[in-house]
Formats: C-alpha cells, structure tokens, sequence
C-alpha cells in the first residue's frame, strides 16, 4: 500500500489538484429545481425567453408565503422536497430529461465558506451575495482562522507537542492575519465591509477534541481551502484576485501539511475507540464539503476564480483516495 503523500510531496498535490480540471465544493451557492405545470412554461416563454427576470425568480424560488429570500427558512417546492433559501440570484426555464417543466433557481448562501475556523465562532447572518459580499466572507473566515490557529497552539503547548507544531501553528495565525488584510481590501474594492469575528468558549481543550477538530478543519477543511485558492489563482480573471490568491494557496498548503502532522502525532496517543470517532467525524466533513455548492457563478465566478461544481466534484474524487482513505 502507497503511504500517504506527506510534507512537501503533500503540498504539490493540493496545489496540482487545482489544475487537474475536477474537483470537490465548498462554497455558496446551489441550484434548486422548481416543477411548473406545462401551461405555466409556455406562458413564462412566450413573455420572457429563457431567462426569467428577477421579480419572476423571487416568486417562484422564494415565494414570500413559503420563505422569503434572505431569511434562511425552509420550504417545500413541490419537486426535490424541502431546502433553504436564502438569496436568489437567477433561474431559467428548464425541460428536465427533456419532459418535465421546471425553473432552475441559482441561489447563494452567504453564510457557508471553508478554512479552520475555531471552536465557537458564531455564524454570520445572511446577506445579498454580491461580489463584495464573497471577499467580505472570506476575509470573514481568514480573521476567523487567526482565533482557530491561537486555539491551536494553545492546545498544543498545554499537551507537551513538539515545538515544531506549536510553531507551525503560530506562524499559521500570521499568515491568516496577513490573509484577512488582504481579503478585507479586495472586499472593499468591490463595496463590501468585513463583519467582526465573534468565538464564545473557552478554545480546544482535551486530546480527543484536539485530533477531531484538527482532522475536520485542517486535515479537510484545509486541504480544499488550498486546492480552492490555487484554482482561483489560476482562473481568476481578475489580475488583482489571482495575485492575492496565488500567495494563499501556497500558504494554505503549508497549513494542511502542518494538520496531517499534527494528526499523525495525535492518533498513536488516542484509543482505538477515539481514533474511530476521529475518522467518522473526518468522514462527515468531506460529506458535507461534498454536498456544499460553489459562491458565485457567471461572470463573478469567473472574476474571483470560483469553481463551477463539476470542477469542484472532482477535487474530492481525486483526494479522497490520496490523502483520507488512505
């Protein structure tokens, strides 16, 4: 059996992944389908053509006697069963398996995002999901790492690990300082403030929440944070964004490199038990990551380097095998 690509060999492929053309979401937006009857497509076609306009998308996606949009309720929309709406951002007519009459909604929820986040941050409310607003989020997530990092840290120290991982994870908070500075001016630029962070708790304290936090927001969260920012890097097309990025994605592989060490150091030091519930918790990570859709779409997607979702679903094909399953 191959072992698990470590250090350097573990950075080069979270950075290469993000040019193999698939790969896995976390982000904020998802389609939902909408059945309409067939008299009620022609209608909205004749008047309309495909693509509808925003008063027509907000009615039929997020019906105001169902869950208006930005409230984050849930609703049934009579095909595909109940889901949560926060903002609409498009939707089209759409004939699915070329029978069945539909509108496909493009919504977004502002409050999803991925990196290390720290035990009791509490979660942003809603917003417009505008192009300011993703920047915001992530510089939102990047300051929100610096607090996780400290966690770390702490917890590391109080359990005697070596000072190569402490140090590891103080140099990490730096780096996601300098993340923030820089994820909080391209938020302005684009019209946006940055929220403050808010943790409530007292941090990580015993071995076993120690490997289960690290395993779901480092040895997961990290990871896809990388392949993330070096495909934005890369397919930015905004000269400003790819610049940013390209130095974050470096930096975020470090970072998972030095959660896979801090994990290999932890697991000999749990019982069999706990290193199950370690892996069962890292398994619902990547189910979740996996179920997660993509921030923007169309012509911002493309300005802030995001993903489309049938990328982003091969990143957790090509990684699963290579560094969780491993």
């Amino acid at each position: 059996m191959t072992p698990p690509p470590r250090g350097p060999a573990l950075a080069r492929l979270l950075l290469a992944t993000a040019g193999i053309g698939v790969g896995t979401a976390c982000s904020c937006d998802y389609t939902e389908m909408v059945a309409i009857s067939d008299e009620t497509y022609d209608a909205l076609h004749a008047a309309q053509g495909s693509s509808l306009g925003e008063a027509t998308c907000v009615q039929i996606c997020a019906p105001p006697s169902s869950a208006p949009a930005s409230t984050g309720a849930s609703a049934d929309t009579g095909f595909g069963g109940t889901t949560a709406y926060d903002v609409v951002v498009s939707c089209e007519l759409v004939k699915i398996d070329w029978q069945r009459s539909a509108v496909q909604c493009e919504m977004t929820d502002p409050g999803c995002g991925i990196g290390r986040r720290p035990v009791g941050l509490q979660a942003l409310p809603p917003g417009q999901g505008t192009l300011g607003e993703h920047f915001a989020h992530i510089a939102w997530l990047e300051a929100a790492s610096v607090v996780a990092f400290q966690q770390l840290a702490d917890a590391l120290r109080r359990h005697e690990a070596p000072a190569a991982l402490q140090q590891g994870a103080l140099t990490a908070a730096a780096d996601e300082a300098r993340h923030a500075r820089e994820m909080t001016a391209l938020a302005r630029r684009f019209g946006a403030e940055v929220p403050p962070v808010a943790v409530r708790g007292g941090g990580i304290h015993g071995l076993f929440e120690l490997a289960r936090h690290n395993a779901t927001e480092g040895c997961v969260g990290e990871a896809i944070g990388a392949v993330q920012a070096a495909y934005a890097a890369r397919h930015a097309t905004d000269p400003a964004v790819a610049s940013v990025m390209a130095t974050i994605a470096r930096d975020e592989a470090r970072h998972a490199v030095l959660s896979f060490a801090i994990d290999d150091w932890l697991r000999p030091r749990l019982g069999a038990a706990q290193r199950r519930a370690v892996d069962h918790a890292l398994t619902e990570a990547i189910a979740a990551f996996h179920a997660a859709p993509p921030s923007l779409r169309g012509a911002p997607a493309q300005r802030a380097g995001v993903a489309p979702e049938v990328v982003q679903a091969g990143w957790l094909q090509h990684l699963h095998p290579r560094l969780w399953a491993a």
